[in-house]
């Protein structure tokens, strides 16, 4: 179930509600759902090899220097 704006409700599938979410979400630059694209990622579990297959293929845009440090870090100035 979807929330919108304004109290509202939609009801969709999971592949439905992440592509809303995407589509709205000011740090996806371009996404694609895996139809027919063949796009796996080998891996290795236990020895054995797998497959995993994600729904959707997303680019994001890249991380301002900004948000690296934003969280109490302080980049200018010397304490020495």
């Amino acid at each position: 179930m979807l929330t919108l704006q304004g109290g509202g409700q939609l009801t969709a599938t999971r592949s439905e509600a992440l592509a809303y979410f995407l589509e709205h979400d000011a740090r996806v630059v371009s996404f694609v759902k895996n139809d027919h694209l063949d796009f796996a990622i080998p891996y290795v579990y236990e020895g054995v090899a797998h497959e995993f297959w994600p729904d959707f293929l997303v680019r994001l845009h890249p991380l301002a220097l900004d948000d690296l440090y934003a969280d109490g870090v302080t980049t200018g100035g010397s304490d020495l």
